[in-house]
């Protein structure tokens, strides 16, 4: 008789885990349901913010938003120079100081730099773009981590100054001091 007991409780304890393993099992896949639900909802908010963006005007000229972006109290003056390839953006600030923007980082933009050089007397003549010494050059990097914004503001200012940059996710700015 103590057998039976023990039979039917065991399976009764069985019978109770499994119905608790369908149970749970079928409330997970509700809830990963609803998660992508609620992703897909924030996604087309997220889209309807950034669509809405892109019709506003952009406030600030193109000079301003880079001379923000780049910190430091930074006033733009002119455009220096544009180069397709390797896409980077040089420009004069006050007191002498350069800024180059790029959607390349320090390391690939050395590289791209060392394979553009050419050795030539012509070449001694010009400042290198990123200056002589590397701790002349202040390297700060903006993307859509600081700002919600930034990918769309980049490609209308990239736009403005006649740089095909697209909707980066992420920009280099490089401040070189002027020689002393």
């Amino acid at each position: 008789m103590t057998d039976l007991i023990s039979l039917v409780t065991l399976l009764a304890v069985l019978m109770l885990g499994l119905i608790l393993w369908f149970y749970n099992s079928r409330q997970a896949d509700a809830l990963r349901g609803m998660a992508r639900t609620t992703e897909n909802m924030y996604m087309i908010q997220l889209k309807a913010r950034r669509d809405e963006r892109k019709r506003q005007p952009m406030t600030l000229s193109p000079l301003q938003w880079l001379a923000a972006q780049a910190g430091n109290g930074l006033t733009l003056s002119e455009v220096i120079g544009i180069s397709p390839n390797p896409l980077w953006v040089n420009l004069r600030a006050a007191g002498g100081v350069r800024l180059v923007v790029s959607p390349l980082d320090p390391e690939e933009m050395k590289r791209a730099l060392k394979a553009e050089e050419t050795k030539s007397r012509l070449n001694a003549a010009f400042e290198p773009l990123l200056g002589d010494k590397s701790r002349t050059v202040t390297v700060t990097e903006r993307s859509l981590q600081n700002e919600e914004w930034f990918d769309l503001e980049a490609a209308e200012v990239g736009k403005n100054l006649g740089v095909n940059w697209g909707e980066v996710s992420r920009l280099w700015f490089y401040v070189i001091a002027p020689k002393k």
